[in-house]
């Protein structure tokens, strides 16, 4: 962990097996979470066993009793792991304990959470399913999206619950309206032509970046998710600074800090 304000390395989170897919903090920012895939680069058939949950911080160091993980999210009451067998497990954030876990479809590729009405997301195949946990004892099924003509790698809610993002395999993004039920497309967006490694939104949901095929986009999302601006390099995954900087971390393991203008 790097503290943001003077570049300095913080701490090193535990000892990892393979690569690390997803690292989240906590809304509260008070535990790092993150999934590691088991492999790191070998990949092997059944591999994935040896993937894991790993959550650290706030007086505790733990990794979930969840088999196979393969997408994971959080909002300020839960995490949400998705499995290569198609299960999907809602976990306490708090207490780390299981909340419920309900099979899908085939292996889960993406989970999301809202922070405002107890939707979850996930993503499996082409197609990616909504799910009400308001009421943990009676979780409802809420919709199932049109399904995207390629594999679905990520689905992320916007800070404020507006807007789903689902991004796929061929590049393509499609933005839903996350305020009913309905789940309404909004605006597809295509300018990447490769599968979506990373959807982030900046911290007041003004701005949005992804990162797919060796380039990193940063979309205006009030003004109908305009293209703002473009960086070309091997990205994997990215995160905001403030409102106009974001973090790319590159395949050649450098971070650059991006800045762009208001």
């Amino acid at each position: 962990m790097v503290n943001m304000n003077t570049n300095e390395q913080i701490s090193t989170s535990k000892s990892h097996t393979g690569f690390l897919t997803k690292a989240l903090f906590s809304p509260d920012n008070t535990k790092l979470i993150t999934l590691d895939t088991g492999h790191s680069g070998n990949y092997q058939a059944g591999a994935s066993k040896d993937a894991n949950v790993n959550v650290s911080g706030d007086g505790v160091s733990e990794t979930l009793d969840i088999f196979a993980p393969t997408a994971l999210s959080c909002n300020a009451k839960y995490i949400v792991v998705g499995t290569v067998e198609g299960g999907i497990h809602v976990i306490d954030i708090h207490t780390l304990g299981g909340v419920a876990d309900w099979q899908w479809e085939t292996e889960i590729l993406a989970t999301g959470c809202s922070p405002i009405n107890g939707h979850i997301s996930a993503g499996s195949g082409h197609n990616v399913q909504i799910w009400d946990m308001s009421d943990t004892s009676n979780i409802k099924p809420v919709t199932k999206l049109p399904p995207h003509s390629t594999a679905v790698y990520q689905t992320v809610f916007s800070p404020g619950g507006e807007y789903l993002i689902t991004g796929a395999f061929d590049g393509t993004m499609k933005v839903w309206d996350a305020t009913s039920d309905e789940y309404s497309p909004v605006v597809t967006l295509t300018s990447h032509t490769n599968y979506i490694k990373d959807i982030e939104f900046s911290p007041s949901g003004d701005s949005m970046a992804s990162a797919a095929d060796l380039c990193l986009r940063v979309w205006d999302v009030r003004n109908g998710f305009r293209l703002r601006a473009a960086y070309y390099g091997p990205v994997n995954c990215t995160t905001f600074k403030d409102e106009n900087t974001v973090l790319a971390g590159e395949a050649t393991g450098n971070l650059k800090y991006l800045q762009f203008s208001a």
